[in-house]
């Protein structure tokens, strides 16, 4: 087991290239470094005063560059996140120890500040649409090789949908354009994620493929998780004991692809305009009608915005249907530290108890978020959230 080969945790800081570390008498609290799906990655990182403090504002003023790596004494160790200072809070507090607070945030949030007109769209195909937003960061902040800040997936097929259509179509403008990308990702079965000063926009088994060169770094071996192991699972040199899974199923029926047969309009309050129907969405082996945003149709409405053609509802509902389809069964599991489990894999989950029910659970899942954290009392763990289509049959 991978547990039982690396005693001693360990984690290096890099601030515009300084370095960080235990052997430089920082007196870290807490690191914690979150990664999730359609979120922005961050790093919070927590450090206490003590006699001798010498570290400055200087060191840590927000757009410097912070990287984070971390690992077990014996070489075994990974940086798992780049990206720049959001923030610093220093808390003076009679009768304890001071504290400075560093939050630090992937460049994916540099996509969220910009939009583009919806006339930039115009009866474009939808691949031709994602390489001209992605080529909308061609600076410094980001870069794959000489031509492309980003890597876009030859292997992934990107849905087209004819939505745009400054009359009567999508509205793009009304979204960042991270909301903008990620919608259409969801709706290929893609994922959009930034690592270093690369944008990736791939299919979800773009970790799993054997790759060379440039990309090699970011392919890890496929794991396996064990739950109260057995004696001849006790010497998988790929193995990882759980210390805690919680999966949980809370659907009925997997739905497939999603006709939508009727559509509103809703103004910026949410409220319907014309038909007071709620939309139809027909799915190949089911029927249904889905209400999504609480009460009313979220389905069809993105930051109060309503979508204006049908075939831009069709694109918000198939990228509805695929994000629940993919959640039929979520779980929630912690491992011993290991940097190499990472958002966007696929792992394999062994629960050797509860008879019938551990079995269903196991077998194969995707991650969706983690999270690395290590405390000075409870050493280097790793957060897992995961996901799945199906149970076992």
């Amino acid at each position: 087991m991978i547990n039982d080969l690396y005693l001693t945790p360990t984690w290096t800081i890099r601030i515009n290239g300084m370095e960080l570390s235990e052997q430089t008498r920082l007196a870290v609290r807490e690191i914690v470094c979150e990664e999730r799906l359609t979120y922005t990655s961050k790093v919070e990182l927590v450090i206490e005063g003590h006699e001798g403090f010498a570290l400055k504002l200087a060191d840590f003023a927000p757009e410097s560059e912070l990287s984070l790596r971390v690992g077990w004494r014996g070489n075994v160790s990974e940086e798992i996140f780049n990206g720049e200072i959001i923030e610093v809070t220093p808390e003076f507090e009679h009768g304890r120890v001071s504290t400075l607070t560093v939050m630090a945030y992937d460049r994916s949030y540099l996509l969220k500040k910009f939009r583009w007109p919806p006339e930039v769209y115009d009866k474009r195909r939808m691949a031709d649409v994602v390489r001209a937003v992605l080529n909308k960061y061609r600076s410094p902040d980001f870069r794959f090789d000489g031509t492309t800040p980003y890597y876009l997936d030859a292997e992934a097929s990107i849905k087209d949908y004819t939505l745009f259509d400054s009359e009567a179509g999508f509205r793009p403008d009304d979204q960042t354009d991270w909301e903008f990308l990620n919608l259409i990702a969801e709706a290929s079965d893609m994922m959009l994620l930034v690592r270093q000063r690369t944008i990736y926009f791939v299919g979800r088994d773009f970790f799993q493929r054997p790759r060379i060169g440039v990309l090699a770094m970011v392919v890890p071996p496929r794991l396996n998780f064990y739950y109260r192991p057995l004696p001849e699972q006790e010497n998988d040199p790929r193995g990882l004991v759980l210390y805690h899974f919680r999966p949980r199923n809370r659907a009925l029926k997997q739905r497939d692809k999603v006709t939508v047969v009727e559509w509103h309009s809703i103004d910026g309050q949410g409220k319907k305009r014309g038909s007071s129907t709620l939309p139809e969405i027909r799915g190949e082996k089911n029927y249904t009608q889905m209400r999504i945003i609480g009460k009313t149709v979220e389905m069809l409405t993105i930051r109060g915005k309503a979508a204006q053609s049908t075939s831009a509802a069709s694109l918000l509902a198939q990228s509805e249907l695929e994000r629940r389809a993919r959640k039929f069964v979520e779980g929630q599991g912690m491992v011993k530290g290991w940097p190499y489990v990472r958002l966007g894999q696929q792992h394999n989950f062994v629960l050797n108890d509860l008879g019938d029910f551990g079995e269903k659970f196991s077998g194969e899942y995707f991650v969706f978020g983690t999270e690395h954290r290590w405390t000075r009392d409870e050493g280097y763990l790793t957060l897992i959230d995961v996901e799945r289509k199906a149970l076992q049959a």
